[in-house]
């Protein structure tokens, strides 16, 4: 554990077997291996933006960005003076086709990159990630588990502002909420978690739950993974202690909860389609620096199979 780090622990990811201990870190479904600073996942050149990757992508959408507004300028000058150029006189019809369709092509990607050098250009300025601001998580996502959090769930407490953890669930599968050790998605594995009645922004996943009474190094997995180990831990797991209740008197789902960035209250998001939403689907967040740090204990690991897109560039 490197000693800027003092306040976390490292954990593991399920997928490649990858010992994670620097924030940022995310598991690319798409590539399958953890990607360190991960931005997202780009479809267009089937690579993972992030880390050291990010300033050589950023630089490439500029020039890129450049070219074709130089393609649109050349195409409306020549359509301004048509009578200069010899595929006019022959073929007229021909020549307004092809340096019309090329102009407003041209327009159209020229508009397309502005919009997504000017979104980048914000997450540059305000610190954030794609993945953070599509997921809506507080600067740095995907985290590492603070130091202290086992003696305080252990004792049915926030690791964050000590207050009583109480179970509950997710109430929609498109709703963003993350387990705040593993960082694993507990919307999307449906599974029941211990929330904090006070901050009501510290969830913890019943794998976590358990493993806060031992030393256990924190695994992050994928949601099927996680919905199956939590559905058989939530079968030999006491949930009367602190407070749970058994299934029938479950804590109801709190229907309001903090937003990472302003901490004020928010609705439930179902289905958010956003700005943010759209910049996801346009760049392929499934998924998500590279192989100095890959284990290669990856083939021992039976496959799982699951669909899972992103936002979230995993």
């Amino acid at each position: 554990m490197p000693d800027s780090y003092p306040d976390v622990e490292p954990r593991r990811c399920d997928d490649c077997c990858t010992d994670v201990s620097e924030a940022r870190v995310k598991h690319c479904q798409t590539c399958g291996w953890c990607m360190e600073g991960f931005d997202h996942h780009c479809r267009y050149l089937n690579v993972c933006v992030g880390g050291r990757t990010y300033p050589a992508w950023y630089t490439f959408v500029l020039l890129l960005f450049l070219l074709v507004v130089m393609c649109a300028v050349g195409c409306v000058q020549v359509l301004n003076e048509p009578f200069r150029h010899n595929l006019h006189e022959e073929y007229p019809t021909v020549f307004y086709v092809l340096l019309g369709t090329a102009a407003v092509a041209s327009v159209i990607e020229s508009l397309f990159l502005l919009a997504l050098l000017a979104q980048h250009s914000y997450f540059c300025l305000a610190g954030i990630t794609t993945l953070e601001y599509i997921k809506d998580q507080a600067p740095p996502f995907p985290s590492l588990p603070p130091r202290g959090w086992r003696e305080a769930i252990s004792q049915g407490e926030c690791h964050n502002c000590h207050g009583l953890i109480q179970l509950s669930e997710a109430a929609d599968a498109d709703e963003v909420l993350y387990c705040s050790v593993c960082q694993g998605d507990l919307a999307k594995a449906a599974v029941n978690f211990w929330q904090c009645d006070v901050c009501d922004n510290s969830a913890v996943c019943p794998i976590c739950y358990r493993a806060a009474t031992s030393s256990a190094t924190v695994t992050t997995y994928r949601a099927s993974a996680m919905k199956r180990r939590s559905q058989a831990l939530m079968g030999i797991l006491d949930t009367s202690r602190h407070g749970g209740g058994s299934s029938k008197n479950r804590t109801p789902s709190i229907h309001s909860r903090l937003s990472s960035f302003s901490g004020e209250q928010r609705e439930v998001r179902m289905g958010r389609k956003s700005v943010g939403a759209v910049v996801a689907a346009v760049e392929g967040h499934a998924g998500e620096s590279r192989p100095s740090f890959v284990s290669g204990c990856c083939g021992r690991r039976e496959e799982e199979s699951e669909t899972e897109s992103s936002s979230e560039g995993g």
